[in-house]
């Protein structure tokens, strides 16, 4: 995905429905302002956003106004397309889940976590589960409320009693779920790379740094380190050479925006991904180091 700063739209997936409704979007009307105004952190949110397959939505002006990815159509329901860029107590109105008050709130830094909604916008009610986090500019200022929504239903926290079960080759993997430590110190990406996961059936921890990565791999057993090579402190290169040295079966995938960085090197049990990167490219790296995994969800289609 290069970045042109010569074209306002270059976060906008072409190949996604709803980053070709974004772009046809005349967003002057809209309290966000024209897209060449958006500020940086914005369009690299929405880059990611937009490409994720796990459900995504944003709240950005003074009005809150509306934006999702393709994956949170279902949950606008009939509403689509015409809720997009709208103000949250147009597109939302008849659910306080996005609610000034809640939006305010996480904007304030007080974002609440893991609530239960019933929403019944397609037809069908059902519960989801909805978190939200704010959108931090490069100023220190929050500039937008994002959300992350999934079915309870599907649902499943990583457990250290997981990752003792089975020997390295575990049952897990086996069974198509691949134990999962990711190590990224930008939260919006090592959220949206977890909730990638996941939705494939994979069990996943999350650490900010090398540090904090070790520790769970001390905790509870591990078959994949998925770690940024530009980590604060101790770099993903440094990190996966110390988890090896405890955990030699251990794989590891290197998220880089230079494949030839020193010491990102792909093998048996290794894999590069090249930022930025969808999740198409993240489930062939995990499938190539673990085809049980690729074999199992084949065969649950």
């Amino acid at each position: 995905m290069p970045v042109s700063t010569n074209n306002p739209h270059w976060f906008l997936p072409h190949d996604r429905e709803l980053g070709k409704l974004i772009a046809d979007i005349d967003w002057k009307r809209t309290s966000m302002g024209p897209i060449d105004s958006w500020p940086a952190a914005l369009r690299h949110a929405l880059a990611l956003m937009l490409r994720a397959d796990v459900p995504m939505a944003m709240f950005h002006g003074t009005e809150r106004n509306f934006v999702y990815n393709d994956a949170f159509r279902a949950i606008v329901g009939e509403h689509h397309p015409r809720a997009l860029g709208k103000p949250a107590a147009d597109a939302w109105p008849d659910s306080d889940a996005f609610g000034a008050d809640v939006l305010d709130a996480v904007l304030a830094g007080q974002a609440p976590r893991g609530r239960h909604l019933s929403l019944d916008r397609t037809g069908d009610a059902g519960t989801i589960r909805v978190d939200y986090s704010p959108l931090m500019a490069e100023d220190g200022r929050a500039i937008a409320v994002i959300v992350f929504a999934s079915d309870v239903r599907e649902a499943r926290p990583f457990a250290a009693e997981d990752a003792t079960q089975g020997g390295t080759a575990s049952e897990a993997e086996h069974a198509g779920a691949v134990r999962i430590v990711v190590v990224e110190d930008d939260w919006l990406v090592r959220t949206t790379l977890a909730e990638m996961l996941q939705v494939h059936g994979h069990q996943v921890r999350e650490a900010s740094d090398g540090q904090r990565a070790l520790e769970l791999l001390a905790e509870a057993e591990a078959d994949l380190l998925i770690t940024d090579v530009g980590l604060p402190g101790m770099s993903g290169v440094e990190l996966a050479d110390a988890a090896r040295a405890s955990y030699p079966r251990l794989a590891v995938i290197f998220a880089t925006g230079n494949a030839h960085a020193e010491g990102v090197v792909p093998g048996e049990r290794s894999g590069v991904l090249v930022k930025p990167f969808g999740s198409e490219a993240l489930t062939k790296a995990v499938s190539r180091l673990f085809p049980a995994s690729a074999h199992a969800r084949s065969t649950d289609r």
